[in-house]
């Protein structure tokens, strides 16, 4: 595709540049973009303001109006996807510069009164009402995030706004800095000898991964860290409680100590936040933040949680009580911890199942996994994969890929892999819109452009990556968001792909996760890494159990988290105790463990610098659809091309362009029902 002439070299604000080029998307190139984009995007606007009102339509307005800022945006999510994969002082100064300046300018758009006549004006036309569904859509969601970004406000308070907004996006990025570094500042090492000691207990792979951490920082024995997998072998498997307990405090303590202490943060995003709600008139932020979601009202999502949180706790208690009882029988007396759990959950699982998870590490070798989501997305939704080789990235194991569809051979987008930890590297997994495709003149769209990054199991010198089947889950969650963006056939950038409802989002990746517990897929994504023998049937019917195993303590926990989101942004006033108020929040779920549990509170970054704030909930309420429509692919064949292909149709391509309760009717046939979820987790 060839490049607009009227935009200037500098890569980062090339918004045709398909594939991208990294060899030039370097970070001293930023400023320069990012000063050039505020200032075509200002122009821009200048010229949107000043069209006479009588020249004013959907065509001659809206439809510039949706693209006026895209090099800015493409240069701004760029910057942000370099931080998050690597972070380095150059980067972090170019977010430091650039953040303030560029909320206000994404601020002062609907605080435009010239920009809302305008929007106001078609809203109000007899044209509006003839506009085609997907334009009479873009319309109203755009006139909704005026209003919800202060368009309706006086001038005085919209200078506040945007103040607003230009101090909650610092602060936000202030929150993610604060945990980044925390989480690196913490390292231990073992010598050599210890797995028979201190690191008795740890299966061989972990400490593999260990010592060739400790190798990469030119140091002798084992490495560990808060990163993932590395935090999770020992809280899950070391023996020696004491070590379980200080990793478990370690993580506990993020975000509690100087000089990374996100309390002031957290208190001063919660009072942004009020503030922000309140002028706009809504009782609370979460009254503003639910208004584009599925479950639109607090009230709503409240009832909910408390509904699930009442049908889920005395599974839960009897969960817990086992868990209790073997670690008595066990010949420890002590009361139970939450150091403990997953320890002893794991022995129950050992016991009860016959089964160690650590077993099924070598079925799951790494490249296979990812072969197998390539099989899976090919027979479901009529598409195919090439790997690009020699296309550089931003580091040295990214690779890229190409989807094409597979009837017309068209290429449908293009996406990059990150999937090991790195110390630069934010944890977690996720998956990024890099480049969001635009209507071409054949009808389709150009290639979307993604990324979809994890920290799984790194390759060691004796071994490939050899995944844990959680971390498997995880992999196919992050594939389902790829797969939600890349097949768009949304012509309206801001109403395709992943840009739905929060509430909805989570369906299309949840969704495949069932993928990982099916016994007609397991002998196609199972294959042990040595001898190619598929996964045994015992195996799989123990994997199908272990679904639903102590499932309802991991239930709990999210719902608790969903529970003190929306308490936190529904309080009138910003607590004077943070800790305390998310302890008020689990009086329906708290599990009578000896020393209360840490909460995530302190460095959830969902809710402080991830865009679910009053908005946690809905994993659960997303687990509550795809349950649903998983009961459908049963039935009618969870291989089947021809479901596969309605799902594709009616959920993955349909982005943002229709309620998402529609879009489920659409496909469902009928409104979603709770049973089938509910089913999955009681044993």
């Amino acid at each position: 595709m060839s490049k607009n002439p009227s935009i200037p070299s500098n890569p980062f604000l090339d918004v045709n540049a398909y594939p991208l080029n990294w060899d030039e998307l370097t970070v001293d190139k930023l400023p320069a973009a990012l000063d050039e984009g505020l200032k075509i995007s200002a122009e821009r606007m200048k010229k949107l303001e000043a069209m006479p009102l009588e020249q004013v339509s959907y065509e001659s307005f809206m439809v510039p109006f949706e693209s006026f800022n895209e090099e800015l945006g493409h240069a701004w999510g760029l910057t942000h996807h370099i931080s998050s994969v690597n972070d380095s002082s150059e980067i972090r100064k170019v977010m430091d510069d650039y953040l303030t300046k560029i909320s206000a300018f994404y601020s002062s758009i609907f605080v435009s009164s010239a920009l809302w006549e305008r929007v106001r004006k078609i809203e109000k036309s007899r044209e509006a009402k003839k506009l085609p569904t997907l334009q009479k859509r873009h319309l109203k969601l755009t006139a909704r995030a005026f209003r919800m970004n202060g368009a309706g406000l006086k001038p005085e308070q919209k200078k506040e706004f945007v103040e607003i907004e230009k101090e909650l996006s610092k602060t936000c990025e202030n929150f993610s800095k604060a945990i980044l570094d925390a989480t690196n500042a913490y390292e231990k090492y073992f010598p050599f000898g210890s797995e028979n000691r201190g690191l008795k207990g740890l299966p061989a792979s972990a400490l593999e991964m260990a010592k060739a951490d400790a190798k990469a920082k030119g140091k002798d024995g084992y490495r560990f860290t808060l990163a993932e997998p590395s935090r999770d072998a020992i809280v899950t498997n070391a023996d020696a409680a004491e070590l379980r307990k200080e990793f478990y405090d370690a993580r506990g303590r993020l975000g509690r100590e100087t000089p990374y202490d996100t309390e002031p943060l957290i208190k001063k995003i919660l009072e942004l936040r009020r503030r922000r709600a309140r002028l706009l008139g809504f009782k609370s932020y979460a009254a503003l933040a639910t208004l584009n979601r599925m479950l639109n009202r607090p009230d709503k999502i409240s009832g909910f949680l408390k509904k699930f949180a009442r049908s889920i706790r005395p599974v839960a208690l009897k969960d817990f009580h086992k868990i209790a009882a073997l670690k008595k029988e066990m010949g420890n007396a002590t009361p139970l911890e939450p150091w403990d759990a997953a320890y002893y959950e794991e022995k129950l699982c050992k016991r009860e199942l016959a089964f160690d998870t650590e077993t099924l590490r070598p079925y799951f070798e790494f490249s296979h996994v990812l072969k197998t989501l390539f099989t899976l997305s090919e027979t479901l939704y009529g598409v195919s994969f090439r790997k690009i080789s020699g296309h550089k990235a931003w580091h040295t194991s990214v690779d890229y890929y190409e989807i094409f569809d597979r009837e017309s051979g068209r290429v449908i987008g293009g996406f990059y892999t990150d999937f090991f930890p790195r110390a630069a590297k934010k944890d977690g997994a996720w998956f990024n819109d890099l480049y969001q495709g635009k209507p071409m003149p054949s009808g389709n769209l150009s290639p979307n452009i993604g990324t979809i990054c994890g920290n799984f199991n790194p390759p060691t010198d004796k071994t490939p990556s050899l995944l844990s089947h959680d971390e498997v889950e995880t992999l196919y969650h992050e594939f389902g968001h790829l797969m939600h963006g890349m097949l768009t056939e949304v012509p309206i950038p801001s109403l395709a792909g992943t840009s739905v409802a929060r509430d909805f989002v989570e369906l299309p990746s949840q969704f495949m996760e069932n993928y990982c517990f099916h016994p007609a897929f397991l002998p196609v994504l199972a294959r042990h890494y040595q001898t190619n023998e598929t996964l045994p049937p015992d195996l799989i019917e123990k994997i199908k159990t272990y679904r639903k195993f102590m499932k309802s303590l991991f239930v709990i926990r999210q719902l608790h988290q969903g529970m003190y989101d929306l308490r936190l942004h529904r309080l009138p006033n910003v607590p004077a105790d943070i800790d305390a108020e998310t302890v008020k929040a689990e009086e329906l779920l708290r599990l009578p463990y000896h020393t209360q549990p840490y909460t995530l509170v302190r460095f959830f970054g969902h809710l402080w610098s991830g865009g679910y704030a009053a908005g946690y909930y809905s994993y659960q309420w997303c687990n509550v659809l795809e349950a649903d429509i998983w009961q459908k692919f049963e039935k009618e064949g969870v291989l089947s091309p021809e479901i596969g292909r309605k799902f594709r149709e009616e959920i993955l391509s349909k982005g943002n362009s229709d309620e998402p309760e529609k879009l489920f009717r659409n496909f469902m046939g009928r409104e979603p029902k709770i049973a089938a979820y509910l089913k999955r987790l009681k044993p």
